[in-house]
């Protein structure tokens, strides 16, 4: 993932235990697990070419007023 996103110099990696990631309460605005994306698109053939019904499910979850 590194070397994939090299180019995007905002973009940073880290791997670490969930139950101490190490950053202060309050730092993130938003986290979002792989695993919530995976049960909310489950009806999906192809997970990098999603549909307009599974896109309207997640702006439903992650998105506020939608």
């Amino acid at each position: 993932m590194l070397a994939r996103d090299a180019h995007v110099p905002k973009l940073c990696w880290q791997t670490s235990d969930v139950r101490a990631v190490g950053f202060p309460n309050g730092f993130f605005d938003v986290v979002v697990g792989k695993g919530k994306l995976d049960a909310l698109l489950v009806g999906e053939w192809d997970p990098w070419t999603v549909s307009s019904g599974g896109v309207h499910t997640v702006d439903q979850v992650l998105v506020p007023g939608v």
